[in-house]
């Protein structure tokens, strides 16, 4: 597969949010990678929020090229979410979907805006799953996927225009 152009899926602003019950979780400020898994073909791609490469060799190098900065994402994403992300997605059935895209944000500790530095040791925290159907509810990400490393969850409780109002302040 060649490079390829995607955009991250826009999330409604709070605006358009009913005033019910919800999950607000931490927001990190690193880069947004997203990795592509097929029932078929497990995982099989990955890339930025704009951008997509095969996740073999030559794409993994193709990427390091075009993100020299991210470069270690592919290896850290190998050892630390594979292996954990497959056996759920295997033990819930792929969340009834033959196709998933997963998102983490890669960061170290002082990563800021999408710049990290080179010597500081980096993660991958996952924050979204897609599905064929649309984004895995919040409350379906914490119940199956706690035991990764997830974002954080900041607030449970009722979705209020006060709570919107902190979080923007």
């Amino acid at each position: 597969m060649a490079r390829t152009t995607l955009i991250y899926p826009k999330i409604p602003g709070s605006n358009a949010a009913p005033l019910a019950q919800c999950i607000a979780f931490e927001k990190y400020d690193g880069t947004n990678l997203h990795w592509a898994w097929d029932c078929e073909l497990g995982w099989h791609a990955f890339g930025t929020r704009r951008d997509r490469f095969d996740l073999d060799a030559y794409g993994i190098k193709e990427f390091a090229g075009a993100h020299p900065e991210l470069e270690s994402a592919a290896r850290l994403f190998r050892q630390s979410l594979e292996g954990p992300l497959t056996a759920v997605l295997r033990d819930q059935n792929c969340f009834n979907s033959s196709q998933i895209v997963a998102f983490t944000e890669f960061l170290g500790a002082s990563s800021f805006a999408g710049r990290h530095r080179e010597a500081e040791e980096k993660r991958l925290v996952l924050f979204d799953i897609q599905t064929e159907q649309g984004m895995l509810a919040p409350d379906l990400f914490v119940e199956h996927l706690d035991a990764l490393p997830i974002a954080r969850t900041v607030y449970r409780g009722r979705l209020t225009g006060k709570f919107a109002t902190d979080v923007r302040e």
